[in-house]
């Protein structure tokens, strides 16, 4: 039997591959869609692991009634979906230059008893549709099977409403594959702005806007030094998160300020490697300031070097008071991104410079809880061990939760494309969170919590790095400052 079932295995992965072969070899002579016949290569396992339907429609950020155009959708992989997703208000326009193509989309449709979507038989880029029609347009494993594919682009552009978006995914094992850069260039050239990207191997997607009345009063990303730019990819990492459907962190704010700043993201590709780890602590982060104010909902919360951070805005209780502090640069971008309010109060300084403590106003024996998230593992241990210390003295009965990573992981960041993107560096690690307590008498470690500490389904491959101990020893850290002796 399992020789049986062996040869059957390895005749399919033949067919495949001499399928993919006959594929490749034709394209190169002529611009060809996949044919109806090999439909079945568009919907196997494998393409759903690396470019599945709900990742990409999760990441478009469908919502009910918007109006999409799957364009080129071969047997309807997503567009079912996306019908779905649309509701029966909304509308999904499947497009496909093959009758056959259409013909399995339309019993799938049979099927799942979906009235809310259109079959076109039609190239794109050979037509003349509507301006401002649709909300998201899909073009997935498709723009290197189009003849023309900039007049391709330029007819999307226009069937777009303002500030619509066009979602381009491309696998590597297409024979039709398109590079990022290509998909880049004929973007920007039809009018495009790139929003985000996703992946990278083995396949990736790209997702561009139409630009809008807003466009033109996007805020200019200026003057921001080496450590400084470090907030973008956090941000980043946050406003793409948002976009995946069983997300770690959900931060719509996230969202608006990227689509804000007058900034290229797509500098940033590089960091999307690894951003599991950012996330979960991001994720943990606001477990400790949401069990804090459950606590003392009246409490006092520091941010320690915000940046761009939009904590506020998912964890607020509406009754605590919040104090923002960072560079005098990073500020004024906060400022004209967000604002202040009566209950958010900014204080434009170096976290190393003591005079911002003289900005906190705290009532007798008021909770109070400093955070300070991606911040001290770019200090060195000398400006850690003052601050701690300070804030200690003059805060008693206080808390502090940071980030810190060993030792080792110091050494081995240098390397990392997120740092050397942004030219900067780490300074100071931590081996283990009773360490701070030999710094003062007054300091006490209340709980300490690493990555690998519980399961988490995200993880996937990167449980692995349990056994790499420059990673699996990262760590969160909470203590209480100013205890009497």
């Amino acid at each position: 039997m399992k020789t049986n079932v062996s040869r059957i295995t390895l005749g399919t992965a033949v067919i495949a591959l001499t399928a993919m072969l006959y594929w490749r070899f034709a394209v190169r002579r002529y611009t060809l869609p996949c044919p109806s016949w090999l439909s079945w290569l568009l919907e196997n396992p494998f393409m759903n692991s690396v470019a599945g339907a709900d990742a990409i429609l999760g990441q478009l950020a469908l919502e009910p009634g918007m109006k999409l155009l799957d364009a080129g959708c071969g047997p309807g992989r997503l567009t079912i979906p996306a019908a779905r997703r649309v509701g029966a208000k909304g509308q999904v326009t499947a497009l496909d230059i093959q009758p056959e193509m259409l013909q399995r989309v339309q019993k799938k449709l049979d099927a799942a008893a979906l009235t809310n979507v259109r079959l076109v038989h039609s190239g794109i880029g050979t037509s003349k549709p509507d301006c401002d029609m649709f909300d998201r347009a899909l073009l997935v494993t498709v723009l290197g099977e189009i003849p023309d594919r900039a007049t391709a682009l330029v007819e999307i552009f226009r069937t777009l409403k303002p500030g619509g978006i066009l979602s381009v995914t491309e696998v590597l094992l297409d024979p039709h594959y398109q590079t990022p850069g290509t998909v880049r260039r004929l973007a920007s050239t039809a009018g495009f702005e790139e929003q985000a990207n996703f992946g990278g191997f083995p396949s990736f997607t790209i997702q561009f806007r139409k630009p809008d009345a807003n466009s033109s009063h996007r805020i200019k990303v200026e003057g921001l030094q080496n450590v400084s730019k470090t907030l973008l990819i956090a941000l980043y990492l946050r406003a793409l998160e948002s976009r995946h459907p069983n997300g770690l962190i959900n931060d719509p704010k996230a969202v608006e300020l990227v689509d804000h700043l007058d900034y290229d993201f797509s500098k940033l590709k590089n960091t999307t490697l690894g951003q599991i780890f950012p996330l979960l602590r991001m994720r943990e982060s606001d477990r400790r300031v949401s069990t804090f104010l459950t606590q003392h909902p009246d409490g006092i919360i520091v941010d320690i070097g915000c940046g761009l951070d939009t904590r506020f805005y998912r964890v607020d209780n509406g009754k605590a008071i919040w104090y923002e502090l960072d560079l005098p640069e990073v500020m004024a971008l906060r400022s004209q991104l967000l604002g202040e309010s009566s209950r958010r109060q900014s204080i434009s300084c170096s976290a190393l410079d003591f005079r911002w403590m003289d900005e906190i106003h705290r009532s007798d024996g008021q909770p109070i809880l400093f955070l300070a998230e991606g911040v001290f593992p770019y200090f060195e241990q000398q400006e850690v061990k003052r601050l701690v210390v300070a804030l200690s003295e003059r805060f008693p009965n206080s808390e502090l939760v940071f980030d810190a990573v060993p030792p080792g992981f110091v050494r081995w960041m240098r390397w990392h494309p997120s740092l050397k993107a942004a030219n900067a560096r780490l300074g100071w690690g931590l081996a283990q969170g009773k360490e701070l307590e030999q710094w003062h008498p007054s300091i006490q470690l209340i709980s300490e919590w690493f990555y690998f500490d519980q399961p988490e389904p995200r993880l996937r491959w990167y449980r692995l790095l349990k056994w790499f101990r420059p990673i699996s020893k990262t760590l969160i850290v909470q203590y209480r400052l100013g205890i009497e002796e």
